[in-house]
């Protein structure tokens, strides 16, 4: 099950399971658990750790895939590759077109996300700040650069990201969904022309509201 909030503040979806059978469940040890679970490790661990070399047909560093169309009504998903030293940051600018949902995450090479409760590692619609021209652009970097769509990395140089476009109509198309990605110097950021700004003490704000908004959700 997989439940997408375009706003922190809203309630996530209730799931019951109930048993239709009337059967006693088998128990199992800890032992049958132990069992289970070493038994399953090899081909987990074989899957995931090759994973991100196929995944978007192999994204090598500072590379993006444009995006893909997902069966079942997902809308698209693209991903990309940064790869950075500490005094780069990685500039993505996007636009929304008539998807109602966006969301941009980052993930470690192992697909593993930070902690979204305390790093800005990611940004939906709602959160994020449209630039002068309403695209949305972020900034992937391991500090902060100061702009308002900043994607912390949580001290990452190597890393991927995954750009989601949803709730999407069905004659919607990928063109012009991803308009840019480039690598420049952190000194540089400043430079950007038309990019959303933040000062620190509203970053705290930013990051403040994102600890409320996720504890409330999972509440």
């Amino acid at each position: 099950m997989r439940d997408i909030l375009s706003d922190w503040t809203q309630r996530a979806a209730l799931l019951r399971i109930r048993r239709l059978d009337t059967a006693a469940p088998a128990l199992f040890s800890p032992a049958d658990i132990r069992a289970h679970l070493l038994a399953d490790l090899p081909g987990y661990i074989r899957f995931w750790s090759a994973f991100p070399n196929i995944w978007m047909g192999g994204l090598k560093p500072n590379s993006f895939a444009q995006p893909k169309k997902r069966p079942g009504g997902w809308g698209f998903v693209a991903g990309l590759r940064f790869q950075l030293a500490p005094d780069e940051a990685a500039v993505v600018t996007t636009t929304q077109g008539p998807a109602r949902y966006t969301g941009f995450q980052i993930i470690d090479p192992w697909m593993i996300a930070p902690d979204a409760r305390h790093s800005q590692c990611c940004l939906n619609v709602t959160q994020a700040t449209p630039d002068a021209d309403g695209a949305f652009t972020y900034v992937i970097a391991q500090t902060d650069p100061g702009v308002a769509n900043w994607l912390d990395t949580t001290g990452l140089h190597d890393g991927f990201g995954i750009m989601r476009w949803q709730n999407i109509p069905a004659d919607m198309t990928s063109d012009g969904l991803i308009r840019e990605y480039r690598v420049i110097k952190l000194a540089d950021v400043p430079a950007l022309q038309g990019v959303a700004r933040i000062t620190p003490a509203q970053r705290l704000q930013q990051l403040e509201a994102r600890t409320i908004g996720y504890n409330t959700r999972t509440a």
